[in-house]
């Protein structure tokens, strides 16, 4: 009952348990209200008993400043409550000493006044601490000043001498051991939350260390030797104990130990950075192998520094790793034999046109022939450079335009007008979905260059400029032939290769325009 009671006055005025320095002083200020007023109380009946009138009224109406104090403190003025006990105290002592002269020893009281403002103030607020210390010792002093003189004073009999001596010596002990018992036992509960709070830490570390899904290491960098493990490193790198560890350098664990240039180059990235991460093939104490992910960061420990250690087991990832590795390089043998076979079935496909062609007598259908052939070259170029290509899913597109021009040449080279080529392409690069109908469209308008743009003429130019801007790629192709009426041409083609040309160009999801500048211009574009 008593400790309840003692727990209710502690946290009189709302205040919670102390989480902090300045709670803990006002929960000490709320007890110092109590055992004052508790006092005061005492004093004041023995007054009454020993007929000293004038010191009992005075502490009576102290005992109701007392009273307020309370009400002020429960009312949320906690620290103007604080401050104006100290005053009380003092005042209260100074009158008191007025009253029962110095032959009384109650002036021995000041001594625990003193001590208060220490108690109830954290020692950063010195200020106010040297103020309160300050009010204390002048009034201590003005008592001595004056020689405790006073109107009130009180007439002691020689019978009421004794018990009143005994008496305020005995308050003021009493005063004096609340004081350092209260002084001691903050010290010792600060002492234990810290020993408590520290403890606590140090369990939650080794709990974090021992249950690591990782090895952890501690090395020692100026010997770089290891000085502290794990339960997990013990584990994955099979040892018997954590002491094995000890005369071990990180290097040993090393299924090949470092060379002279990479030890140099680690402890130069471990200097630079504070930190190093690697993937390392480990062995263990019993001589398996495993790949492991290091992981070092430099650390300071009581200004000594030493290499936190992190390595991760690592070796199914690398093992799923390889096997994938090894499906992708065969998936890009198998692709790039699939490549390789079409072009092949291609060049047989147009070898057999060539042959074809030469039973026909009909030179417009030995045409049809020889531009069906150029299509399919068309197409198994693509294939070829995809083949040869190191992606195998994108191809180079100025290369291949080059390409698929010098056969364009040689195909027509019978053709009495010489053509000059200009290409400038920079930077792209098409999927096979893309460059297939871009190549076959462009097949098509150099054709119909060859075929109708430079009739009359001993000589031609025609222009490819390809751009990629976001992910839009466009394609112009000019020459500066004749020309002719563009107008309708892509609205009603009425050739095979114009027809071509719009088909591929909606297979691309694209925009094919036309006009006749100098010549005939064609601009494809679409996204990519």
């Amino acid at each position: 009952m008593l400790k309840g009671a003692w727990s209710y006055i502690s946290s009189y005025g709302g205040l919670n348990a102390a989480s902090n320095s300045e709670d803990k002083r006002l929960r000490l200020t709320s007890q110092f209200l109590f055992l004052s007023f508790a006092f005061t109380i005492v004093i004041a009946l023995f007054c009454a008993f020993g007929s000293l009138i004038h010191a009992f009224c005075l502490e009576a109406v102290f005992s109701f400043f007392y009273l307020g104090l309370f009400f002020f403190f429960r009312h949320g003025w906690a620290n103007l409550s604080r401050y104006l006990f100290i005053i009380l105290i003092n005042v209260q002592a100074f009158v008191l000493c007025l009253c029962l002269g110095r032959e009384s020893q109650v002036h021995l009281v000041y001594i625990a006044v003193a001590a208060v403002p220490l108690i109830l103030f954290d020692i950063r607020s010195l200020t106010k601490i040297l103020l309160f210390t300050c009010l204390t010792f002048s009034l201590f002093a003005t008592l001595f000043i004056i020689d405790f003189d006073s109107p009130f004073s009180d007439v002691i009999t020689p019978t009421t001498k004794p018990y009143l001596e005994v008496f305020c010596i005995g308050l003021s002990i009493i005063c004096e051991i609340v004081t350092v018992y209260s002084i001691i036992a903050s010290s010792d509960k600060v002492k234990q939350k810290l020993d408590d709070s520290n403890s606590f830490l140090q369990s939650q570390v080794k709990a974090i260390f021992d249950n690591s899904q990782d090895g952890l290491f501690l090395v020692d960098s100026s010997n770089k030797r290891i000085i502290k493990a794990n339960k997990r490193a013990v584990e994955i790198f099979e040892m018997d104990s954590e002491h094995q560890f000890y005369s071990l350098y990180g290097n040993d664990l090393h299924k090949e130990k470092w060379s002279e240039d990479k030890v140099n180059f680690f402890y130069n990235e471990l200097r630079s950075n504070k930190s190093y991460e690697d993937e390392i093939l480990y062995k263990t104490n019993k001589g398996n192998e495993f790949w492991g992910a290091l992981a070092i960061k430099l650390i300071s420990i009581n200004g000594k520094e030493y290499q936190s250690v992190r390595v991760t087991n690592i070796h199914s990832q690398k093992k799923s790793q390889r096997v994938t590795q090894a499906a992708l390089q065969e998936k890009e043998v198998l692709l790039a034999e699939i490549h390789h076979r079409v072009k092949n079935n291609m060049a047989v496909i147009s070898g057999l046109l060539g042959v074809s062609s030469n039973y026909v007598e009909d030179e417009k259908a030995k045409l049809i022939f020889e531009e069906s052939r150029n299509r399919i070259h068309t197409m198994a170029l693509i294939h070829e450079k995809l083949y040869s290509y190191e992606t195998l899913s994108k191809i180079e597109f100025k290369t291949y335009i080059h390409d698929l021009i010098k056969h364009l040449e040689n195909s027509y080279s019978r053709n009495a007008t010489k053509i000059s080529f200009s290409v400038l392409c920079t930077d792209v690069f098409l999927d096979i979905k893309n460059a297939v109908p871009c190549g076959l469209i462009l097949n098509e308008l150099i054709t119909n260059a060859y075929k109708h743009a430079f009739t009359g003429r001993t000589e031609g130019e025609i222009n490819v400029v390809c751009t990629h801007s976001d992910k839009t790629f466009t394609m112009r192709v000019q020459d500066n032939g004749i020309g002719f009426d563009t107008s309708k041409i892509l609205d009603k083609p009425k050739t095979l290769g114009l027809t071509l040309i719009n088909a591929l160009t909606e297979q691309l999801e694209g925009v094919v325009e036309a006009a006749c500048e100098q010549g005939t211009l064609y601009s494809i574009s679409f996204n990519i």
